[in-house]
């Protein structure tokens, strides 16, 4: 499946110019450790890249200011999260050199999915020229596939609260800058070789969240 995501937003970003363009100048504006944080059992394993011992990397999302480990009680985060986890991991143990504009990729095409639910749903079209509607429906249908018939698709939006926010069409772009500079402000997702899981005792959690360093 994640191979399928990553085949997916490579053919996105070689047959949407447009989208591809725009994606590309705004990954110039971010560097790797925006997004990840890792140990550096982790970090020395991704920089060796099979000339050190496997490792058994364990995901979560991180609240950069608030220096806290987070864990919901929520199945729509645990998926999301999870989708996120895995994708991430599989680009940062492949070859691909831009791994922020796959990065970036990956959440704008998760926004556009979202969109495209809930103009089918809720009939959002009104805020769209009918082209454009159907230009975000098309997109969400090729490069969609690997998913399945559900309600939410961005884990950003999902955190942010903004899955219902009306659209419109001129702004778009700039309200997806604006989610993922809001989102950035407050999260990162990490990689320990520590297990991470809502039980953990404070002093574990404490050992996490010293072993983090930057991948760049």
């Amino acid at each position: 499946m994640i191979d399928a995501m990553i085949k997916d937003i490579e053919e996105f970003l070689y047959n949407e110019k447009e989208e591809s363009s725009f994606i590309k100048q705004l990954s110039e504006k971010y560097c790797l450790n925006d997004f990840v944080m890792v140990d550096n059992d982790i970090k020395t394993y991704l920089k060796e890249k099979g000339e050190s011992a496997f490792v058994e990397a364990y995901g979560g999302i991180f609240d950069y200011r608030e220096k806290q480990i987070c864990f919901y009680d929520d199945k729509v985060v645990d998926r999301l999260a999870e989708d996120y986890n895995d994708f991430l991991w599989k680009l940062l143990e492949s070859d691909e050199r831009d791994k922020v504009k796959f990065i970036i990729a990956y959440h704008y095409l998760a926004m556009l999915k979202q969109i495209a639910f809930n103009l089918d749903s809720i009939n959002q079209e009104i805020l769209f020229s009918e082209q454009y509607a159907e230009k975000i429906k098309a997109i969400n249908s090729k490069y969609g596939r690997n998913h399945h018939a559900i309600k939410h698709y961005s884990l950003i939006e999902y955190l942010l609260n903004h899955e219902e926010v009306n659209r419109c069409e001129i702004e778009l772009i700039d309200e997806f800058k604006l989610m993922l500079n809001a989102f950035l402000f407050q999260y990162k997702f990490i990689f320990s070789t520590e297990m991470i899981f809502p039980i953990m005792f404070g002093s574990k959690r404490l050992k996490v969240i010293e072993s983090l360093v930057y991948l760049e």
